[in-house]
């Protein structure tokens, strides 16, 4: 059959009406479920952009093609106004599938199988998210317990956030769970970044005495605490300073004790003051907690604000301390 036998025959002239009419209904379809949407706020104009954009442009189009399937008599003509019908119907249908793609991989990550090549691994953070200790220690012999899958997860990181922001378990505890990969020999330090951002100190108490490393630092170098700096409860740092945080550590030149200042986490400050910090090291720029101290209490002073009782004590702290001598710093 010829070129042009082809583009004029029944089945290519109902495949193009097939494929067009298809088009029309969703286009329809999108105008109408685009109209029925509340808009929520002033009238920002998004929902005219998306009518004119996603649905009068492309409807455009189409009615063209349309037109020049119908009232064309070239074989080249007819051919491409398929083709231009055939295109957004493979972009809606690829996005179509990417979508589903997308939802099934969130559904497994949620049930804690979305992670891991491995279907040994995918059953153990299975079982990590139903809190089944008795599946994960069936699970655990020849596995690696601390092979990393997609997103960097790995199953202790997996059990501590769940932990940290998981549903209630129906069985057992998610400290349990935790535990028990912790006793399986997994290594703990990849759990401890979100250990640190837990209300409860339980799970960052199980790391550490595992041998979780205070002083581990992200793939920029920077020690993990100062990424909590703003939020890290009291009852975590002393954990932290008691299994060995380096008290003067830095983050871009800029010494922890200083950046929690700057935090206005003054609680923090004391209590690594209390433990032995040198509250005296500057940034490159010459900025010091002395210096920040002094600039808060001016501005809550001339605010008229009530100030901390915590800044005060850093203040008297830091105004009896010896400038050359820590022997008056008691843990």
């Amino acid at each position: 059959m010829s070129f042009g036998n082809l583009t004029s025959s029944f089945g290519f002239s109902l495949t193009f009406w097939t494929i067009a009419v298809a088009e029309a209904a969703a286009l329809l379809f999108l105008f109408l479920s685009t109209l029925g949407q509340p808009q929520y706020g002033g009238n920002d104009g998004g929902r005219e952009m998306a009518l004119v954009f996603f649905i009068l442009t492309p409807g455009i189009v189409l009615l063209l093609c349309m037109l020049l399937f119908a009232f064309s008599r070239s074989p080249v003509w007819r051919m491409l106004a398929l083709l231009a019908v055939i295109g957004p119907g493979l972009l809606l249908l690829s996005n179509r599938v990417r979508s589903a793609t997308m939802t099934h991989r969130i559904e497994q990550m949620q049930l804690g199988r979305g992670y891991f090549t491995v279907r040994a691994m995918n059953d153990m953070g299975a079982a990590i998210v139903a809190c089944d200790t008795a599946a994960m220690q069936s699970l655990a012999p020849g596995m690696d317990l601390d092979a990393t899958g997609k997103e960097d997860m790995t199953l202790v990181r997996l059990a501590v956030e769940r932990a940290s922001d998981g549903p209630a378990c129906e069985r057992g505890s998610r400290l349990d769970v935790v535990m028990t990969l912790l006793a399986l020999g997994a290594a703990p330090d990849s759990g401890l970044d979100r250990a640190l951002a837990a209300t409860s100190p339980k799970i960052l108490d199980a790391l550490l005495k595992a041998g979780a490393n205070p002083n581990q630092v992200d793939s920029f170098g920077n020690p993990l605490v100062f990424r909590w700096c703003a939020s890290l409860p009291l009852t975590h740092a002393r954990m932290l300073i008691a299994h060995g945080l380096d008290l003067e550590a830095t983050e871009y030149g800029a010494p922890l004790a200083l950046v929690l200042a700057i935090n206005r986490r003054w609680d923090l400050v004391e209590l690594l003051i209390q433990s032995g910090a040198d509250w005296r090291i500057p940034r490159e720029d010459g900025r010091t907690v002395s210096g920040e101290l002094a600039e808060q209490l001016a501005e809550l002073q001339e605010g008229q604000n009530a100030v901390p009782p915590v800044m005060l004590r850093v203040s008297d702290l830091i105004g009896t301390l010896p400038q050359t001598d820590k022997s008056a710093l008691q843990p």
